[in-house]
């Protein structure tokens, strides 16, 4: 008897909800003779579930994870414009931006790194979706500004002049959520010893707060997506959504780098020279909070004994640590 067969007969068994126990029923079991069940190939141990059967390779028991399968597609496309200011009036300046659209069709272990998996192993076009480390929108701007040397007075132009002010400035889209995994036993669980994820219900917001609209308190916002969003799949089903959505992205990224330094020469030969800069990062002190668990929609919240939110669906755990300080430091060097 084929493994396709087996795989079609198996189909039946996992939308009955009847029949769905003699998965984990041993083949030689009369209720599985009896729904017409065979071992997969001569010699195959009746001792085995009728779920390890149907498995593609039946003698191999655990997980089965592709290892340099040519199953996965990638798909890119950008629009991608460029500026450059060469120096110029002390001014130099470059930026770039770029408006793309990164999508991946995974080969059963990631999804760009995010969805971890394939839901229905026999319908994978459905599973093209968003690549994991995509992001539309990137913009980054590099720039160095000379001061020059104003008015005729000395002390003025030595004051004034030749201060280098440098920075490297980054916007980027957020970073893409995966979708919940699902809590019941899904087609793969019985057969392929993976996972499937929950179904987006139609009309429904993934967000209680927009993620970027700078009022977020990860203290008192204990949940900011909404479990509503989310329905598990009926039992010994597969689910349909993708791994990524557009709209379940975190907050945008913004990160400013700043200089400011100058070189002296010292002596009427300058022949011994000082360098001196201070580097910020970070230099608007901007916050990077962790993005939010998505784990099960069904999770309670959860506090300790501080009061401080330690868990549950959509909740933002500042204890594993908030991103973002300021932090800066100082070179001097000297030349002789």
């Amino acid at each position: 008897m084929s493994t396709s067969y087996l795989l079609s007969k198996g189909l039946d068994v996992l939308n009955s909800q009847a029949d769905r126990t003699l998965l984990t029923s041993n083949l030689n079991n009369a209720l599985v003779i009896a729904r017409g069940f065979t071992v997969p190939y001569a010699g195959y141990p009746t001792n085995q579930t009728l779920a390890q059967s149907l498995r593609p390779f039946p003698q191999v028991s655990g997980s089965i994870t592709p290892v340099w399968a040519p199953l996965g597609s990638s798909w890119y496309d950008s629009m991608q414009a460029k500026l450059t200011k060469r120096f110029s009036r002390g001014l130099d300046v470059n930026a770039s931006f770029t408006w793309g659209k990164e999508l991946a069709l995974g080969n059963g272990g990631n999804n760009g790194g995010l969805g971890g998996g394939i839901n229905d192993m026999f319908n994978r076009p459905n599973q093209k979706s968003l690549s994991g480390g995509g992001k539309p929108f990137i913009l980054v701007v590099s720039y160095n500004y000379q001061t020059p040397r104003v008015t005729a007075n000395k002390f003025i132009r030595a004051v004034t002049g030749d201060w280098v002010f440098g920075g490297i400035l980054r916007y980027t889209s957020g970073t893409l959520i995966s979708v919940p995994s699902s809590n019941n036993a899904g087609m793969n669980n019985y057969t392929f010893m993976s996972n499937t994820r929950m179904n987006r219900v139609p009309g429904q917001t993934i967000w209680v707060k927009d993620p970027g609209c700078h009022c977020i308190d990860p203290n008192k916002d204990t949940a900011l997506l909404n479990k509503a969003a989310w329905q598990d799949v009926t039992q010994g089903q597969w689910g349909f959504s993708a791994p990524t959505y557009s709209d379940y992205r975190w907050q945008r990224m913004a990160n400013e780098q700043m200089s400011l330094g100058r070189t002296f020469y010292i002596g009427a030969e300058r022949r011994v020279k000082l360098t001196t800069r201070i580097e910020m990062f970070n230099a608007f002190n901007r916050i990077t909070l962790p993005a939010p668990t998505s784990g099960n929609p069904a999770a309670n919240t959860t506090y300790n004994s501080l009061g401080q939110v330690t868990g549950g669906y959509g909740f933002i755990n500042t204890l594993s640590g908030v991103g973002g300080a300021r932090n800066g430091q100082g070179v001097v060097r000297l030349e002789f």
